[in-house]
């Protein structure tokens, strides 16, 4: 199967070295994710290193761009069609820094306000955060492998206690009021920890926080 390109990245049937994003990855194998023994990097407290402990920006052609959790295969991509700029750079990455020194908690994938947004595997709303960020709201997922995502800078009519299925329409992207842009900002848990997403450390988020870089390779 010939190679194919989509956005700003090309995805490729054999792994190759490619320069993706702020330094240089492995481009993992397309076109869909498989399960691998590989560890999902726990970010936790303000003490963790943003280089050494994230893996969407690695520090060199060797290092893995993404973990992905062993059931990811399952998941389905979040969003009606493809997004439309790389991930991988931009500060759209997680982990990149923002002005306030605050790290990047999710990774935003860029698409056309009003595109659907996709429920990735089957579970329950716990939470709708209203005013997430510049006029948009989030969606806070649970899923039945006790993992928990949030889907925001979105709108949706559904609330906490609304069961979801893999592949349901759960809401809509909508532009942000701050600069104008339209996209899903999508982060990932591992469900190790309880309570609020929203906590301290360098990323203002709850200690099981992961990074969500696998999500732009699913099918």
């Amino acid at each position: 199967m010939a190679a194919r390109k989509h956005g700003d990245g090309v995805w490729v049937n054999n792994p190759s070295t490619i320069d993706w994003g702020p330094t240089k990855g492995a481009l993992m194998a397309m076109p869909t994710i498989k399960p691998v023994a590989a560890t999902i990097v726990v970010i936790g407290t303000a003490s963790a290193d943003p280089v050494s402990n994230h893996t969407s920006s690695p520090t060199n052609e060797s290092s893995i761009i993404a973990s992905s959790p062993a059931n990811s295969h399952d998941y389905a991509y979040p969003l009606a069609s493809r997004h439309t700029a790389d991930p991988n750079t931009g500060g759209r990455y997680f982990g990149a820094v923002r002005s306030n020194g605050r790290l990047h908690a999710g990774m935003d994938l860029i698409t056309p306000s009003g595109t659907s947004v996709i429920a990735m595997t089957d579970g329950n709303v716990i939470d709708y955060n209203v005013g997430f960020y510049a006029g948009t709201d989030a969606l806070i997922v649970q899923n039945n492998d006790g993992s928990v995502v949030v889907y925001g800078e979105i709108r949706s009519d559904l609330r906490s206690g609304a069961p979801i299925v893999r592949g349901q329409r759960i809401g809509t992207v909508i532009s942000n009021n701050s600069s104008g842009s339209s996209m899903l900002h999508i982060e990932y848990y591992t469900g190790s920890a309880s309570g609020s997403v929203f906590g301290g450390g360098d990323y203002k988020r709850r200690s099981d926080l992961a990074s969500p870089m696998f999500i732009q390779y699913l099918e």
